[in-house]
């Protein structure tokens, strides 16, 4: 019995890693460090085309772009900071708006 709520309980938390790796990006960084993307909160929070009218929905899509100068390399952070400091000022619940915050992976 022990043996079997052992197995259950690594299943319960290998299952909730892969989860979190899912839905979770790592956005490359220019000189500081990665930043950690909740892609799937963002999801359940707003339109799709928010982000991706800039960038396709594929792994490494905005690094690919960046390289071909079709991205400016902060572009895609001020849409994030914009949008997080509008959040702020309406007194809504929103990610980090300093590079700490973000620049942390």
């Amino acid at each position: 019995m022990q043996k079997k709520i052992i197995y259950f309980i690594v299943i319960l938390f290998v299952t909730a890693g892969m989860t979190y790796a899912e839905t979770s990006l790592i956005i490359k960084s220019g000189k500081k460090k990665s930043v950690g993307f909740p892609h799937q909160k963002h999801q359940k929070m707003m339109s799709c085309a928010k982000c991706h009218n800039l960038f396709d929905k594929k792994k490494d899509s905005i690094q690919a772009l960046i390289e071909k100068k079709k991205l400016k390399k902060k572009e895609v952070m001020a849409v994030c900071l914009k949008c997080h400091r509008e959040m702020k000022r309406e007194n809504k619940k929103t990610g980090p708006t300093s590079c700490v915050k973000c620049h942390n992976n």
